[in-house]
């Protein structure tokens, strides 16, 4: 794949790359970088370098409601530049969710933290 699109979904919390895709593929998969693959090993020559990931399933140890998580996280992450609550106060009910974790913007917070805001949330969405 895309040398680029492959440091997206293995990118960490607070850095540039880290957004909706590595959080959607993180939160299902176990993925590791291995190798960057050049550009010149390719016929017809494309114009960016590649690289090989691996993805593996994680076992589902706890239910989640993944498509309600994918949502909550296109909901976190829809503005980058703006807080998690005003991201998500259009869409759920935030007034059991701490005030200091609303001043935070989604990229900030690691997978397991926004599981754990999606639990406190996911019963209080809004119709």
């Amino acid at each position: 794949m895309q040398h680029e699109v492959a440091m997206r979904i293995v990118a960490k919390p607070s850095t540039k790359e880290y957004g909706i895709l590595a959080v959607q593929m993180q939160a299902f998969f176990h993925v590791n970088y291995l190798f960057k693959v050049g550009r010149k090993v390719f016929r017809p020559q494309p114009g960016v370098d590649s690289a090989v990931i691996q993805i593996i399933p994680k076992k589902d140890d706890q239910k989640v409601d993944q498509k309600g998580f994918s949502r909550f996280v296109r909901c976190a992450f829809h503005q980058r530049r703006k807080t998690l609550l005003n991201n998500l106060k259009e869409s759920y009910n935030l007034e059991f969710v701490d005030a200091n974790t609303l001043k935070l913007r989604a990229e900030a917070l690691s997978i397991d933290e926004l599981f754990k805001l999606f639990a406190q949330l996911s019963p209080l969405l809004l119709k």
